[in-house]
């Protein structure tokens, strides 16, 4: 494992109300003071961390930048909204880390990571068994994530002086909302008739050692994030012990509308669909070559940590 450097730094948590943040500030809070940023209610944080309860785009965050010497941000707010569904949260969020993306580089912030996510790549018919980190992002979803990534990429050209890190991991098992854990939610979870895609998935706590192995002096760049051998979805739901819906693929489309109509679903709609019938895996060896990652959770473990949770 790569030895993180010793000395404090003051690191920025962007998000950091949501489950993954304190995840992660319990893991970084002793030895780095720790700043929570995150425009809702941040509880149960250690007593030595400082907490902001603003938006990025609010003056108040400019002035902690000006005035803390911050040495690292780290953006978990990875909202998976669509423009379509929800126009002011997206033109919100987009503002909102476009001035992240300024003060990183207005107060010389040493190095950014970013928590994408590998669902961007997008699930589709085409799709070789694993995409690499230069795979294009073709998912037709997550605009929010999508627009983030791309002024990322774009801040890491622009911005040499500033060690610039995106992590795409698979779908994240545990106490953090995002794709498969919406749908794992479902009360009666529809299969598509004939399809059983392999799915990779990552415990929590193997993207939150990721991010901290991330913050290694000299690391730059995207990497991909994969946990234990990839897993059918019908194995995954027989060990969940989820009811299952057969459907056919042609009526998916308008029983998920219903259903996002009648409040039954937790953020899917049509287009998650093809995550249902097609692969989207990645390739991860980048990560474990060049950030020395390896995941920590067995498949066992990983699958019924959604459990653990719900």
């Amino acid at each position: 494992m790569n030895r993180i450097d010793d000395s404090p730094k003051v690191i920025a948590i962007s998000g950091a109300a949501g489950n993954l943040g304190r995840m992660l500030i319990r893991k970084l809070h002793r030895v780095n003071p720790i700043i929570a940023i995150d425009s809702r209610a941040q509880n149960n944080l250690p007593n030595d961390v400082s907490i902001i309860t603003k938006e990025l785009a609010n003056r108040g965050v400019r002035n902690t930048f000006r005035q803390k010497n911050i040495d690292t941000v780290i953006h978990l707010e990875t909202k998976t909204e669509t423009s379509n569904r929800a126009p002011d949260l997206f033109t919100r969020s987009i503002k909102n880390y476009s001035k992240l993306l300024e003060y990183c580089d207005s107060y010389h912030v040493k190095k950014l990571i970013l928590l994408s996510s590998a669902d961007l790549y997008g699930a589709q018919p085409s799709n070789s068994q694993f995409l690499t980190e230069e795979s294009p992002l073709l998912s037709p979803d997550m605009s929010v994530l999508r627009d983030v990534d791309m002024m990322t990429q774009s801040f890491f050209w622009k911005h040499p002086e500033t060690e610039t890190v995106i992590l795409r991991p698979a779908h994240i098992m545990g106490s953090v909302n995002g794709l498969l854990s919406n749908y794992l939610t479902l009360k009666k979870v529809p299969v598509i008739l004939g399809f059983d895609p392999m799915l990779q998935i990552i415990h929590e706590e193997d993207v939150v050692n990721a991010i901290f192995l991330s913050l290694e002096n000299g690391v730059r760049g995207i990497f991909n994030i994969a946990g234990p051998k990839p897993v059918k979805l019908r194995k995954i739901l027989n060990l969940l012990n989820r009811q299952t819906v057969e459907i056919p693929h042609i009526l998916a489309p308008p029983i998920l509308r219903h259903m996002n109509k009648m409040n039954l679903s937790r953020n899917l709609n049509p287009t998650h669909i093809n995550y249902l019938k097609y692969i989207c895996m990645v390739d991860d060896s980048r990560a474990r070559k060049e950030l020395n990652y390896t995941h920590l959770k067995n498949l066992d473990e990983t699958i019924k940590a959604f459990d653990l949770w719900k």
